[in-house]
């Protein structure tokens, strides 16, 4: 699924994101990093290139298995390189890179516009098309076309708003200052030119990362007045757009994730939300209580003694940077080093994982032409139900891409397998699956907590909605199902045990993507669900 965005946003994120992360909001040696934090945030057009890399170094003790060496292989010293990056516009992008891997390079050229993003890369004999929206992820044409309105309004309005820039500057007001930062003044070759600029440089270890990650959330929690401005600014902007939407009974009806709420549930709310004072004190509420809770989970994993994030969190996990600013506070070059270095038992033959992210930009809201891409007279259209047996038809087994494709396609697909154990059915505290004349039931929550189901129940009426949108009514006391208005007879009744729905879980499994099993040996009920 590819939701849709205005693409441009995302570059500006990633760099406020960044800088986030390693600065701070302090003003040091002439720089405002308060100014050069939400200049990003005006950006509408410029050129970029940017490299990733990626490098394992190996622990000269510990001799990786053979799927871990064959990934170290393929992987050590890989670099991703967006050699071209053209934003036109914040709806209009193009991308010419390559993937350079230890058997070769994958060149590739990226198109993004406001309705679909098109690709082209070496070894596929088709454009493979992404386009934007829901596609039917949101239970009905009617609803995906809802929501993308209301994205597409919202998006819109956030901008003209300063919406982004109230957002930006309540995180940087409350961002806490890391104690290795360094300002300087000195010239740096941008793009081939030389340039005055600031360079920051700033050094963050692993044991200072959740100290620092508590103390912004604990500021964000003191800074009332500004967490309530910036809400209300929110709801003046999304909830014109979104009420139309909400009182369209059509709307409602159609899409299986507004019409799960309970009789007058879904009125409620809405009068609720009519209340533009009683609507932001019960979002900022919320939103408060959120943030205590991940302070509170922040801080014990930092705590516990078996965390993995401990284990990864430590004085030999680093970041450094360097930024280059030019004088009207512009990012204009960036370098980070990303050290992870996992200390634990078993690191499976790699020490440590290296990540080294270089970019410069230039033309910065200069007239900016993006490389447009045509689909062509065919073109692979990915959906949410597309699968790569389809990209495969179009790649040249030849080409790398098609041999690395072919390599994945020999492996099977990840399997997420889950067991119920199966019980005594006259149990009084019964609570897994019985088996009733060779046919399995289990009990309908867990079935469905396990499948992304969600289920209501109406007397002896049961509805069970999954995340794609397959909507499967049952009875208890009768074998019938209606699955999307066709009807099915399944293995057995629907029946209730202790107050919970049981149902022949074969058939509802299968309904709900799934395949499920009865393993004697283990005297459980195996289900499997393929992604």
């Amino acid at each position: 699924m590819i939701k849709k965005q205005k693409f441009g946003t995302y570059g500006k994120w990633l760099i406020l994101v960044v800088l986030l992360v390693v600065v701070g909001c302090q003003s040091l040696g002439g720089l405002d990093l308060n100014r050069a934090l939400l200049n990003g945030l005006d950006t509408t057009s410029l050129q970029e290139s940017t490299s990733i890399s990626l490098h394992f170094k190996l622990d000269p003790n510990k001799q990786p298995d053979e799927r871990t060496k064959a990934m170290i292989e393929l992987l050590n010293d890989a670099k991703l390189e967006l050699q071209q990056i053209k934003m036109e516009s914040l709806e209009r992008m193009s991308v010419n890179g390559k993937l350079t891997l230890s058997k070769g390079s994958i060149p590739f050229h990226l198109f993004a516009k406001p309705d679909q993003i098109v690709m082209q890369i070496e070894g596929a004999s088709q454009t493979i098309v992404l386009p934007y929206g829901l596609n039917g992820m949101a239970g009905s044409e009617e609803a995906d076309l809802a929501i993308n309105d209301v994205r597409e309004q919202f998006l819109k309005k956030y901008k003209e708003k300063g919406i982004d820039k109230s957002i930006a500057s309540f995180i940087v007001n409350n961002l806490p200052n890391p104690k290795n930062i360094q300002v300087s003044s000195t010239n740096e070759t941008i793009h081939g030119e030389q340039l005055p600029v600031f360079k920051l440089e700033t050094s963050l270890n692993g044991t200072e990362m959740i100290p620092l990650l508590k103390s912004f959330l604990r500021n964000m929690t003191k800074d009332d007045a500004s967490f309530k401005q910036l809400i209300g600014q929110l709801y003046d902007v999304l909830w014109p757009i979104v009420k139309p939407h909400l009182k369209n009974e059509g709307l409602t009806d159609g899409a299986p994730y507004l019409s799960r709420a309970p009789n007058g549930f879904l009125e409620s709310i809405i009068d609720a939300a009519e209340d533009r004072e009683l609507a932001i004190d019960i979002i900022h509420t919320t939103l408060k209580e959120l943030l205590f809770i991940g302070i509170i989970g922040i801080d014990s994993l930092g705590k516990a003694e078996d965390s993995s994030m401990k284990a990864i969190l430590n004085d030999k996990t680093y970041v450094n940077t360097k930024l280059y600013f030019d004088r009207s506070f512009n990012l204009r070059k960036s370098d980070v080093d990303v050290t992870i270095s996992p200390q634990v038992a078993d690191n499976g033959g790699i020490a440590a994982v290296q990540l080294k992210l270089q970019s410069e930009n230039w033309d910065r809201n200069k007239a900016v032409a993006a490389d447009e891409l045509k689909t062509g007279p065919k073109s692979l259209i990915f959906g949410k139900d597309s699968t790569r047996y389809e990209l495969a038809e179009i790649v040249d087994p030849a080409s790398l891409l098609g041999q690395l494709l072919g390599t994945q396609l020999s492996q099977p697909e990840e399997e997420d397998v889950f067991y119920i154990p199966v019980e005594n059915k006259d149990a009084k505290d019964l609570t897994g699956a019985y088996l009733e004349d060779e046919t399995p039931y289990a009990p309908l929550w867990l079935l469905a907590d396990y499948l992304y189901a969600d289920v209501q129940q109406d007397g002896d009426k049961v509805t069970l909605t999954d995340e794609w949108g397959t909507v499967i009514k049952l009875t208890v006391g009768s074998k019938e199902a209606d699955v999307d208005g066709e009807l099915f007879e399944m293995e057995g009744t629907v029946r209730v045990h202790n107050d919970v729905v049981y149902v022949p879980c074969l058939s509802v499994a299968e309904w709900l993507g799934a395949y499920a099993w009865y393993d004697e040996e283990e005297n459980v009920i195996g289900i499997s669900l393929d992604y």
